[in-house]
Order: structure tokens, then C-alpha cells, then sequence
């Protein structure tokens, strides 16, 4: 298992932690789109506080908000909240399929992987 610390997280990391989601939102047995678009709004703020441009974070969240969406299953998104909300180290598996997913994105806006 890898620790997750919130002062080294990158902003997709970030909009996970800071989403907030209900369990409601796993309920279809899928990532509910509502649970996407509050990680997308957590990601922009959590990129912007960082600096970056708002037209790069925008496309940068929306880049990485759905390839969280196609390619982390529901039980990899529900792992990782729960253990964000817990403070309690996420799954070593799923956040390096996460950070390979920010990585492509980063790659992807021209900047380079973390």
C-alpha cells in the first residue's frame, strides 16, 4: 500500500481526496457522473491554487476526469475515496494506475510527467 500525503499530491490525486463522494454515487455500480463532475470542480481548484493556468487545468481535469472514468473500475474509484477520506494509505495498484493516468494527461498538455 502506498500513502497518500496531500502535500505531494498532484491535482488528480487531489480532486479524489477533496470530492466528497456518497456512497450514493456508487450505487449504479459505476462512477456516477455527479462523483466525476465534483472531482473535475476539486481537480480545477487544486490546479489553479498550484498555479497553473485555468485553460490548462480545465483541459487537464477533463482529460483526467475521464480517463478515471473509463479506465479506474468502480471498486479502484471506491478504494481510493475511502481510503482518502480515512487518511489511510490507498492501494498501491490503483494509485500507480492513477499517476500513470495524470502522467498521460500531463504528457498530453505539453508538460512533464510527475
Amino acid at each position: 500500500m502506498s500513502r497518500i500525503r496531500p502535500t505531494a499530491l498532484v491535482p488528480a490525486l487531489a480532486f479524489v481526496m477533496l470530492s466528497g463522494v456518497s456512497t450514493a454515487a456508487f450505487a449504479a455500480g459505476e462512477i456516477n457522473e455527479d462523483a466525476l463532475a465534483a472531482d473535475r470542480k476539486a481537480c480545477g481548484q487544486t490546479c489553479t491554487s498550484k498555479g497553473q493556468s485555468s485553460a490548462f487545468c480545465e483541459a487537464y481535469c477533463d482529460c483526467t476526469v475521464k480517463a478515471v472514468g473509463e479506465q479506474l473500475s468502480l471498486d479502484e474509484y471506491r478504494d481510493l475515496s475511502d481510503a482518502a477520506a480515512k487518511q489511510e494509505p490507498a492501494p498501491a495498484s490503483t494509485v500507480t494506475k492513477l499517476k500513470t493516468i495524470t502522467n498521460a494527461c500531463r504528457t498530453e498538455m505539453g508538460k512533464a510527467p510527475e
